[in-house]
């Protein structure tokens, strides 16, 4: 029953520690998203205050050149958009943005991903893919043993997704910390009860030598009527409760008058005692008491 309780506990706490970690990994999950929301923000607003300055410059009649060093941009080129977005993943790891000039032509200009997006920091790591290759949902990522939490999110109007990814250890320091707290949890009544079985024990085996000492009523009248010897000028008597028998020496048996002495029954020798003291006699060795005893063999 012990061990069932026990396990029944142990049970109970994997199950906690197994919330909790759910719980942290959720809450991972839903901070990289927001993460990569704000990195999607961070860079439609790079998009845009570059594509209000292509916007500007073509209004104005510049040179592809010196819209390229206006803007600036890596390259700048005549080319229309795909249908229904103003910017596009480019070359290169690269991003290009689309404007129209007063005259109805397109103009793009392509600007470097490093230009775009901001440092990343805490290890982890920025970039861009094309919005029809964005995940759909947050999620882990796990090559080796090695866990990544990965988030994107698209640029509005744009085909264009900016993702965070960052390490998300199997087994980190929450973790461990889970595992110490939980496994004290456990010890802890475990130890308690290890250390009360092992106090019943040495108190039952304390009981068990205490009783060993305490003679039995048996034994008590073994003892007595073992230590009724009386080797006096009477000789030797001796009662056995156990078989019955009376041990009366030579001395003794030629003192009641008996016809031989050694072993014999109760009967046997109360048949040689007067009918008056036959009872007395017969009582004082089945009912022996220690003034009886004391009393018959004293004279």
């Amino acid at each position: 029953m012990l061990t069932v309780l026990m396990l029944a506990f142990g049970g109970a706490l994997a199950l906690k520690a197994f919330e909790e970690r759910q719980f942290s990994d959720t809450t991972t999950l839903i901070q990289q998203q927001r993460e990569a929301d704000a990195l999607a923000g961070h860079v439609r607003a790079e998009l845009m205050s570059s594509r209000a300055k292509l916007e500007g410059l073509l209004l104005s009649g510049a040179s592809l050149e010196s819209i390229r060093r206006g803007v600036p941009f890596d390259a700048v080129a005549e080319r229309e958009p795909p249908t229904g977005v103003w910017a596009q993943l480019a070359e290169n790891d690269s991003v290009r943005v689309f404007a129209k000039d007063p005259e109805g032509r397109w103009v793009s200009g392509i600007k470097r991903r490093a230009k775009v997006i901001m440092e990343p920091l805490a290890g982890r790591s920025f970039y861009l893919v094309a919005a029809g290759n964005t995940p759909e949902n947050t999620r882990f990522e796990t090559v080796n043993l090695e866990r990544t939490a990965v988030a994107c999110a698209p640029v509005a109007d744009a085909g264009v997704a900016a993702c965070v990814s960052r390490p998300a250890p199997l087994f980190g320091l929450g973790d461990l910390n889970r595992i110490v707290i939980y496994g004290l949890l456990i010890a802890a009544p475990l130890l308690a009860v290890i250390g009360l079985v092992g106090v019943i024990g040495r108190l039952q085996r304390e009981k068990a030598e205490i009783e060993k000492k305490i003679p039995t009523q048996a034994a008590v009248e073994q003892a007595s009527w073992t230590a009724f010897e009386v080797p006096g000028v009477i000789g030797l008597w001796r009662w056995t409760p156990k078989s019955q028998l009376l041990t009366v020496g030579t001395e003794a048996g030629a003192l009641v008058g008996a016809a031989r002495h050694g072993d014999m029954s109760l009967d046997e020798f109360t048949s040689m005692i007067a009918d008056d003291d036959r009872r007395r006699v017969r009582d004082a060795f089945e009912n022996p008491s220690s003034s009886q005893i004391s009393a018959a063999f004293q004279g």
